[in-house]
């Protein structure tokens, strides 16, 4: 995991590629991931204030222990807390939302339409994923990939003005993801982003 400076550096970078935007979400958007978050509590720890961390546990057996863990430490330090695609551990946890992966799209409406308190976000892939999930009411798409990732999932880059140019037509609120890092990062900023979403550069 990085020293707290650089996850500070990568706070303050977010804010840059947001400007001035109004959102409901944090600009920064930490993702947890099973095996390069070993310890997600401990980067629950080392978050600055007003991020946000999604939880996506891909089902692990101690899931609802690790959540209520991360519920106590983000609410105790102002941070957003996200489940991924999982209601039943978001409503017990009592998360203030939920992620969900571009597959679960139908579900994520379907339930929308029954949870329109809970700050609920939805990953896509490609311009046509963007311009469907803006027709839904989503807090915040997070678009990916951006740039070349190492992550398993992550498929050929999109570009960074590519990927921009769904900003200038979709209304819902994009976070960059895939490969954003320090580096990367400042080739968004004005580029209409609302902020990043990360895994390899906070873990």
């Amino acid at each position: 995991m990085p020293p707290y400076d650089a996850l500070e550096k990568m706070a303050r970078l977010a804010d840059r590629i947001r400007g001035g935007r109004q959102d409901k979400l944090p600009s920064l958007l930490a993702m947890t991931d099973p095996k390069r978050t070993p310890d997600p509590l401990k980067l629950a720890r080392q978050l600055p204030q007003a991020s946000a961390l999604i939880y996506r546990h891909f089902g692990s057996p101690d899931r609802f222990e690790t959540g209520e863990a991360l519920a106590e430490i983000c609410q105790k330090r102002g941070l957003v807390l996200l489940v991924s695609a999982d209601p039943d551990l978001a409503d017990v946890i009592k998360a203030d939302g939920i992620h969900w992966p571009e597959n679960d799209f139908e579900k994520a409406v379907r339930l929308r339409a029954r949870r329109k308190s809970d700050l609920f976000t939805v990953s896509a892939h490609s311009p046509g994923a963007a311009f469907k999930a803006n027709t839904s009411s989503f807090d915040g798409i997070l678009y990916s990939s951006v740039f070349a990732s190492k992550s398993p999932s992550a498929g050929r880059p999109i570009g960074t003005y590519a990927a921009a140019s769904a900003t200038k037509h979709v209304s819902t609120p994009i976070y960059a993801l895939g490969g954003v890092n320090q580096h990367t990062g400042r080739r968004l900023i004005g580029l209409g982003f609302s902020g990043i979403a990360c895994v390899g550069a906070v873990n």
